[in-house]
């Protein structure tokens, strides 16, 4: 749709470094710039959002990363393509900073967690300029709202066009 019509609509990935995708990380840049992708974005796991805050989350999630050597050479190889210009939104010195997280995450727990966990300081787009698409085709105009569609069944256009909207000049604080 962002080629036919010739809207500058940037395509991002976004996608979770967890223990058992630390293998394919590498991969998932090539495939992804192979699609069309502009760019994708690295998040390490963390607790869940509707979670109560448990700084020692970690212990007891099955996709925790429990070989820091093995991220480290995953996050290595991520920083290597970033530098040979691969389209990878992360600076470098957050992927090296991914690496210390998973060694320490007690410590590092508050700096890991994503500026979408700080949700109540941050500044809500939706239906001005998200779209959410989860791996199972769900659309979300926020990761907190209830999908408005399905990719799988319905155009990605279609959604977009009849998504709700607000009045302009209302902005959102969540």
């Amino acid at each position: 749709a962002r080629d036919r019509l010739g809207v500058p609509t940037r395509l991002v990935v976004s996608t979770v470094i967890f223990r058992q995708n630390l293998g394919e990380l590498a991969s998932l840049v090539r495939k992804v710039k192979g699609l069309g992708v502009d760019e994708i974005k690295f998040q390490p796991i963390e607790q869940t959002y509707m979670e109560p805050d448990d700084p020692e989350w970690y212990k007891r999630s099955p996709l925790w990363v429990t070989e820091p050597a093995a991220s480290d050479r995953a996050l290595d190889e991520l920083i290597a393509l970033k530098r040979e210009g691969w389209p990878i939104q992360n600076s470098v010195e957050y992927l090296e900073f991914i690496k210390v997280y998973f060694r320490d995450p007690a410590h590092a727990y508050e700096k890991g967690r994503s500026p979408d966990q700080h949700f109540r300081s941050r500044a809500c787009r939706t239906a001005v300029g998200d779209f959410d698409m989860s791996s199972n085709g769900d659309v979300r105009l926020c990761y907190r709202m209830d999908p408005i569609g399905n990719v799988r069944h319905r155009d990605p256009e279609e959604i977009w066009n009849q998504r709700p909207r607000l009045p302009a000049r209302v902005a959102l604080r969540v």
